[in-house]
């Protein structure tokens, strides 16, 4: 399965927001096209793709990833607010199109504060270097991002506990 940044980007919002996708946009308000068509989040639409149940649930799964202890993604956890994530790992084909050259992509897509939502950061990284997956390498990135966006935009600390869910069930 292949998606593109956007659309991944645009699954796990659908999530953030309690279940209803939002057509992404890259402009804010609105613009008009050469083609006459009018663009932007002015006129996003948007319709419920999960129910409200299953997107909290997916959300609280996702808070696991950042747990300190036993996380896949500890790197992404941010002192004082409760960050929901999902880590990826994947290999990347050959030039040929035949099979796989044993590079991988990773990347981790998050949203903070998890419990209500502002910002949703996904951060992906082709062949990385010091090997490593989506929490290792991407996680970090995430962190340094998230916790500019929650500064800037003066979002206070979480103030509800994180769900204390089991890993495995």
């Amino acid at each position: 399965m292949s998606v593109t940044a956007l659309q991944m980007a645009a699954a796990v919002n659908a999530i953030a927001n309690g279940g209803v996708y939002v057509s992404p946009s890259l402009v804010k308000g609105s613009a008009t096209t050469a083609y006459g068509q009018t663009v932007g989040s002015d006129v996003a639409t948007s319709r419920r793709v999960i129910s409200r149940k299953a997107a909290r649930q997916t959300a609280e799964m996702m808070e696991a990833v950042t747990d300190p202890q036993e996380g896949t993604a500890p790197a992404a956890a941010i002192e004082g607010y409760r960050v929901a994530g999902k880590t990826g790992t994947a290999q990347r084909v050959g030039e040929d199109g035949i099979g796989y050259d044993g590079t991988f992509t990773v990347s981790f897509a998050g949203f903070a504060p998890a419990d209500d939502p502002r910002f949703l950061v996904y951060v992906v990284v082709h062949d990385p270097k010091n090997g490593g997956g989506g929490g290792t390498v991407g996680g970090p990135a995430f962190h340094k991002i998230m916790t500019y966006l929650l500064r800037k935009y003066a979002v206070p600390p979480t103030g509800a506990k994180a769900p204390d869910n089991p890993l495995e069930w």
